[in-house]
């Protein structure tokens, strides 16, 4: 038996992809989901140039198919189709996730300069930063510490909620028109 040169290509470049891979893993670039999925794949397709009838042609009869090419075919069209479906979810999910972090980060950011404006702020930036640097110096937060941390923080915001004129009239984001529906015109 003569083998082709897929034969023997394929499967090196699997060999191939597979340590590196696992090297990716190592790395901490891959997850272990992706890497066994990785793995799999590249197991596969070694399989596939090692013996090009028999898988397929067992793959056709399982399917029902005619033809092991047509099998071939509709089985990585169907893996095609879930991997676009998979990355689809994760694009979504992580601009959910940014659009969650901008949104906090600009209402951090705006509720620092209204503190920064105030005059009061002078008074309470000394003591923010000073439990800043000694939370940052601490790396391991018994439950008593986190709780006192806790509770300093929502007598800073009863302060801050004090010192803060309270209009009914505007919304507590500052956002124009938040939650008001457009007027309809009369007709005429």
């Amino acid at each position: 038996m003569q083998l082709e040169i897929y034969q023997w290509l394929g499967p090196l470049l699997s060999i191939y992809y597979i340590i590196r891979t696992v090297k990716q893993y190592s790395l901490g670039k891959y997850s272990p989901r992706n890497t066994v999925i990785w793995i799999i794949f590249w197991i596969g397709i070694a399989l596939l140039c090692i013996m090009p009838d028999e898988i397929p042609n067992a793959l056709a009869k399982g399917l029902g198919f005619r033809d092991h090419i047509n099998a071939i075919i509709f089985v990585a069209l169907a893996l095609l189709f879930l991997m676009i479906f998979y990355l689809s979810a994760a694009l979504n999910r992580v601009e959910n996730q940014l659009t969650d972090l901008v949104r906090k980060l600009a209402l951090s950011e705006a509720h620092q300069e209204i503190l920064m404006d105030h005059p009061a702020a002078k008074s309470i930036l000394p003591i923010i930063k000073k439990e800043l640097e000694t939370s940052e110096e601490k790396t391991s937060l018994d439950t008593n510490e986190s709780e006192e941390i806790l509770s300093d923080i929502e007598e800073l915001e009863n302060i801050v909620s004090k010192l803060l004129p309270a209009n009914s009239d505007e919304n507590p984001d500052g956002i124009p028109n938040a939650g008001k529906t457009p007027k309809s015109k009369p007709e005429e």
